[in-house]
């Protein structure tokens, strides 16, 4: 009774040490990217100062 249960199991998980599959050892032998070709260099954006309007001043003094 107690071979029953280990009938069901696959053979695949019985046996741990199976040899990889082709796809498997492609995969592991591809060359790794290299992190700068992954993400482009930052772009440095011109960003003008804050001029705020002059209107908004005269109005908060006159509140």
């Amino acid at each position: 009774m107690e071979s029953a249960p280990e009938a069901k199991i696959p053979k695949i998980a019985q046996n741990s040490k199976t040899a990889p599959s082709s796809e498997t050892t492609k995969i592991l032998k591809a060359p790794p990217i290299a992190p700068s070709k992954l993400f482009p260099e930052p772009v440095k954006a011109y960003v003008p100062p804050i001029s705020f309007p002059q209107r908004l001043k005269k109005d908060k003094k006159d509140n």
